[in-house]
């Protein structure tokens, strides 16, 4: 199927990412998986994120689509809340989405990027936004983009894990060579791990195979470089986060803040102090 329907905030958001040329038949599978999320949450209010960016044609006969999909059968429409829609590249696609949604009486709205959907979404249901700024925290962004990835650390083993795996993705989507080097902020206020704590997580990540094949798949990718921790407050960290990268064989470094860090980083791979020169000499 040229869609893919996840969970962007459980329970709240879902993400919904097409491609290709949508035949009718595909966007009305489409429309029962996405009622199926809304069986499947809690949550009083459910909303959409569709992503555009890849889509290239999405079929017009708007009253074949709505006899095929009976959203009367869902016993869950009730909680189906705003449909947000962002990077769609022709006009013409931007026209087809607001007629649709109007078709099925649907609140949607046309945003240029991911942020301007969010936000469009976080006015209409206040219940967002500390999701979202929980969101953000458990995040991987580029802090260069194509070299540099910044997060924070976390503490329970999916958040790790999930964290792990958005990496690989993005170094696999956008890295560039000859390295990507991930940034590790350990400088959050909630940082109260035990020995006790950190001995539990190493175990379970040495005996869940989803966690170590995320593990794995990161630091074995040819381009990721080193991991550079940073504000580490709790001593518990340092010396596990070594025992840690000696035994899987990536490379670590600690330092006091975000500015070392970079200077680190200068420091050992040339291509950041030159793409960096480059960003400012375009501004």
């Amino acid at each position: 199927m040229p869609f893919k329907q996840t969970w962007y905030i459980k329970d709240h958001v879902v993400k919904v990412e097409f491609w290709g040329a949508l035949t009718i038949d595909e966007v009305v599978k489409s429309f029962h998986v996405s009622g199926k999320f809304l069986i499947e949450s809690h949550a009083q209010r459910v909303h959409f994120i569709y992503d555009w960016h890849n889509l290239e044609h999405f079929p017009t006969n708007f009253r074949e689509i709505r006899q095929a999909v009976d959203f009367s059968l869902n016993p869950a429409l009730g909680k189906l809340g705003a449909v947000a829609i962002y990077g769609a590249k022709q006009h013409t696609l931007r026209s087809v989405g607001d007629l649709l949604f109007q078709l099925f009486q649907i609140r949607t709205h046309m945003a240029d990027d991911l942020e301007s959907a969010l936000a469009y979404l976080e006015q209409l249901d206040s219940r967002l936004k500390p999701l979202l700024n929980q969101k953000i925290v458990n995040s991987v962004r580029w802090y260069l983009k194509g070299h540099i990835l910044s997060c924070y650390n976390l503490h329970t083993a999916d958040d790790i894990m999930i964290r792990n795996q958005n990496a690989f993705n993005l170094i696999m989507a956008e890295g560039k060579p000859p390295s990507v080097h991930l940034l590790i902020d350990y400088s959050l206020p909630e940082e109260s791990d035990t020995p006790t704590d950190i001995r539990k997580l190493v175990r379970f990540s040495t005996s869940s195979p989803e966690f170590q094949e995320a593990r794995d798949n990161l630091i074995g990718h040819p381009l990721f470089g080193w991991v550079v921790a940073f504000g580490i407050h709790n001593p518990n960290f340092n010396v596990t986060g070594k025992i840690i990268a000696q035994k899987y064989g990536y490379k670590r470094k600690e330092v006091d803040t975000l500015e070392d860090a970079i200077a680190f980083l200068k420091q050992i791979d040339s291509n950041i102090t030159h793409v960096m020169s480059k960003q400012v000499d375009s501004c």
